[in-house]
């Protein structure tokens, strides 16, 4: 008696189905990018493009965008470089840097009587 083999679509793997969602996910992308030229495409050709393209100055360094950051005083450049200190303990990092010195220098000393 020979055994009985089912016969049929074969089954999908796990590579398969990574391969078909990677195929999906592209698919859909170059939809997306489609709809996005076909826009640009319809207001190139009314004009609309071109005049928003003439209104949008482009910088030297190539940004499309200028923006206006308001310019710190320098009293208040001073200020927000006072509270940027360092700090080591809570304490100004030359304050803890010189006590460590002094430490070091008594340790030396005593060190050597």
């Amino acid at each position: 008696m020979s055994a009985m083999i089912a016969e049929g679509a074969p089954q999908q793997t796990a590579w398969g189905n990574i391969v078909g969602g990677t195929n999906q996910a592209l698919t859909s992308a170059l939809n997306i990018w489609q709809q996005v030229e076909t826009v640009k495409a319809a207001r190139n050709s009314t004009g609309q493009g071109q005049a928003e393209h003439a209104a949008t100055t482009e910088l030297d360094n190539g940004a499309a965008v200028l923006v206006e950051a308001p310019k710190p005083t320098p009293a208040e450049v001073a200020q927000q470089q006072a509270k940027a200190e360092e700090k080591l303990l809570g304490l100004p990092k030359n304050t803890v840097l010189a006590g460590g010195g002094v430490l070091l220098v008594i340790l030396l000393i005593k060190a050597v009587k």
